[in-house]
């Protein structure tokens, strides 16, 4: 499992593939049915990856980029509210009841409930001002979510759009939805696809192009209407610069993997890709779910210190907008706020 802190345009990966396909040994089988993040938020990514490539810092590219998007996870202890535009109480609660299951792991709050109200939070596309950090719409023709702190961020996604889809689950819950669920609150609190850990083999094991069994991964994705080849390499092929990321062992029974289908490989079910992906965190989500958010305060003071660090150096750099200053001051005053006043102690 790895936690985000790559380049900005690498949270292109908050993408997820519905692979939806219909197999007949006697006929072809069907294109997959794709769904993936909105295009015009995967322009906001690749703008805002410009705006930090154009920034006047001493740092190197690989240092500026690795506190750039550390800086897009959220603070241990956080309360993450969350927000949805359709759909009744009842079901609000079983996507509730999923997602918390991240609360076991992290030291974090999915907070869905309004305290005054004491129902359900909503949002709309007339908000003015954010309803919640996270935002879902059961009306996206997509399953898809933006990484970490970019969902309140004004220049990825404003207070009356969205910042994850689940698309119509109010209506027809899939068959699978308690891991699309988990897999898409993955992504709020930070974590990318597990198959492009630079670890995995998956690259190497994927069937790119055509063979004597069939149609490969670049004629069947980008069939008429599909992704194109960048698009596909961007979103399936590996990591290309790490930078930042904290790389782990791959781990196969990540629920951050996508749901492969066997034609998708040359092994097909033999591949060490090939996943079924279940509908629980495996020890190594666990596990990187409580180095994200640790418990011990220690611990969470150091990070709280680096992140204050990094702040400081950034706001002193110059090229970025006003929109996107306003929201780094916003997370160098709430983590002020909350330094404590000692020095931190040594561990033993």
């Amino acid at each position: 499992m790895q936690s985000v802190r790559g380049h900005a345009w690498i949270l292109v990966a908050t993408i997820m593939l519905s692979l939806v396909a219909v197999c007949n040994f006697a006929a072809e089988v069907k294109v997959p049915t794709m769904e993936a993040l909105p295009d015009e938020y995967e322009k906001r990514l690749e703008n805002r990856n410009d705006v930090f490539m154009a920034l006047k810092s001493e740092l190197s590219r690989e240092s500026l980029f690795s506190v750039i998007d550390g800086l897009n996870r959220w603070e241990p202890k956080s309360k993450i509210t969350v927000a949805f535009d359709e759909g009744e109480a009842e079901f609000h609660k079983k996507i509730e009841s999923v997602a918390k299951i991240w609360q076991t792991a992290a030291n974090v709050e999915l907070d869905f409930v309004n305290p005054k109200t004491k129902k359900y939070r909503r949002w709309s596309k007339t908000d003015k001002n954010y309803s919640a950090d996270v935002r879902i719409t059961l009306r996206s023709g997509a399953n898809w979510s933006l990484i970490g702190k970019l969902s309140s961020d004004k220049e990825m996604a404003g207070p009356g759009e969205a910042s994850m889809g689940l698309d119509a689950f109010d209506l027809v819950l899939p068959q699978d939805w308690e891991s699309t669920v988990l897999h898409e609150f993955g992504h709020v609190l930070g974590f990318d696809h597990e198959h492009k850990n630079t670890n995995a083999s998956c690259e190497t094991e994927f069937r790119w192009e055509d063979d004597e069994n069939g149609k490969g991964i670049y004629s069947r994705l980008g069939a008429p209407g599909g992704w194109s080849k960048v698009k596909i390499d961007d979103n399936l092929r590996k990591i290309k610069n790490p930078r930042g990321f904290i790389i782990s062992p791959h781990d196969p029974n990540s629920i951050m993997n996508y749901a492969m289908y066997p034609w998708m490989f040359k092994k097909a079910e033999k591949s060490p890709c090939y996943v079924l992906r279940g509908n629980k965190l495996s020890d190594g989500d666990r596990k990187g779910a409580a180095d994200a958010y640790p418990t011990n305060q220690h611990q969470i003071n150091q990070l709280r210190n680096q992140r204050l660090s990094n702040l400081s150096s950034l706001m002193k750099m110059s090229g970025m907008s006003e929109e996107l200053k306003i929201f780094y001051a916003k997370q160098q005053k709430t983590l002020q706020i909350e330094q404590p006043n000692e020095q931190l102690a040594t561990p033993p």
